[in-house]
């Protein structure tokens, strides 16, 4: 029968979630080391957006650009199945740009900036990981020259 069981799988998925969670808020230091560091890395990627619009002569103080960034990152999460949310990013800098005070394409400017930094941290890491299956394939085959299967 489809169907069967469900409630029993369900309740004890939520019982193992549960206890998952628990035991990650009994280290009470690691979690707020974690949260300090999230913090720090937020508070430095808005840093690097206020000093981008510095240079691009957008007089918004820091806690705009915070605002901003806070709101951005909201509408990121909400659309996590866009991946790498291409095409919410900048849509969302436009319409948040517009509320601040931002013309469109400064608004444009800082998340094309933004692309560039996860390009740059992205690529070679993409690249890396590349190299590394590559060398599993070549030795995968050249295993495979010297044992033919039968």
């Amino acid at each position: 029968m489809l169907g069967k069981g469900w409630a029993d799988k369900t309740a004890s998925g939520a019982a193992t979630l549960h206890l998952a969670l628990a035991a990650i808020f009994r280290r009470r230091v690691a979690v707020f080391v974690s949260f300090l560091l999230h913090l720090v890395c937020w508070i430095a990627a808005t840093l690097e957006a206020w000093v981008v619009l510095r240079f691009a002569a957008a007089s918004l103080d820091f806690t705009t650009v915070l605002v901003i960034e806070s709101l951005l990152y909201a509408i990121r999460s909400a659309a996590f199945v866009v991946p790498n949310a291409v095409g919410v990013q900048e849509g969302a800098y436009i319409l948040l740009g517009a509320s601040f005070g931002l013309t469109p394409g400064t608004a444009l400017a800082l998340s094309l900036i933004k692309r560039a930094r996860d390009l740059t941290i992205g690529l070679p890491a993409l690249a890396a990981w590349q190299f590394a299956e590559s060398g599993r394939l070549w030795r995968r085959a050249a295993t495979a020259r010297r044992f033919p299967s039968p």
